[in-house]
């Protein structure tokens, strides 16, 4: 069964912004490129709808949705700097951080969350792949923990473990005045 996007999930999250100005809603996913694309909506579980099918119990209804760059985002909307980004994409984290290139280049994102785990898998994405586009900005990233945050400096194979980890990457100018706050090192 096709349909487009996901309604139920749209209007609950309508619904719990309504009356708060500072949010605005989107009709849209961000990634790499913009267009149209299929996900796979899981009903009985709002965090498992992605573009990727994930092994998971929940039945899955292949939707359309509509995508844009993040690039685009920040052009259309006047967006000039963003203090944090959070990207929580179920597997698609590197093509949305891909999507937003050009702000990136300018230097216009100071932090970004991300995640990485199981979905990671179904997209073929791996860490290494994530922290290097991200170094090319001179980002610095970190696991995030409850108190602290590890900076991961030296890539290993064991990092690959898939048990769905945090992490935020910061950018010079965030990660100095924050010296002495992180891990050492930074």
């Amino acid at each position: 069964m096709r349909s487009r996007s996901a309604p139920r999930l749209s209007r609950s999250l309508e619904c719990n912004c309504r009356g708060l100005s500072k949010i605005k809603l989107n009709p849209f996913g961000l990634s790499d490129a913009a267009g149209d694309v299929e996900i796979y909506h899981a009903a009985g579980s709002s965090d498992r709808t992605s573009l990727h099918a994930i092994e998971q119990s929940f039945d899955k209804t292949l939707l359309t949705a509509v995508v844009r760059t993040g690039d685009w985002y920040m052009e259309t909307a006047g967006v000039e700097c963003v203090s944090f980004l959070k990207v929580d994409v179920e597997g698609d984290d590197l093509s949305t951080l891909r999507g937003f290139e050009r702000t990136l280049n300018e230097r216009r994102i100071l932090a970004i969350q991300f995640e990485h785990g199981e979905p990671s898998v179904e997209s073929r994405t791996f860490l290494r792949d994530i922290v290097g586009f991200l170094v090319t900005f001179d980002f610095t990233c970190f696991q995030l923990y409850p108190r602290s945050l590890e900076k991961v400096d030296k890539y290993g194979y064991n990092m690959e473990d898939f048990r769905g980890r945090n992490y935020v990457a910061l950018s010079p100018r965030l990660a100095q005045s924050l010296k002495g706050i992180v891990s050492p090192g930074v």
